[in-house]
């Protein structure tokens, strides 16, 4: 693939957000912007999110799989219910 070089003048404290933010995603914001670049040129429009988890969520996610392992549980259509209550989407 051939590759260019593209410069983009932005606000510092922006930049550091950024950066955090695609670290806390598992992207550089180098593969951040490409992303967001390819994604527009294929769809011809800006829409696309892409958001972190709640900070609690890996412990909710922990405290399931501690669950399943106990054989405790319950249906999955009242978690599902739940969590749409709670954090909608």
């Amino acid at each position: 693939m051939d590759t260019t070089n593209v410069t983009v003048r932005m606000d510092k404290k922006l930049k550091e957000e950024a950066d955090a933010l695609f670290s806390e995603l598992g992207l550089t914001t180098n593969a951040a912007i490409n992303a967001l670049v390819r994604q527009a040129v294929r769809d011809g429009s800006v829409t696309f999110k892409i958001k972190k988890t709640p900070d609690h969520l890996d412990s909710l996610i922990e405290e399931g799989y501690e669950d399943f392992l106990k054989r405790k549980g319950r249906p999955a259509k009242e978690f599902f219910a739940e969590m749409q209550e709670k954090y909608g989407e």
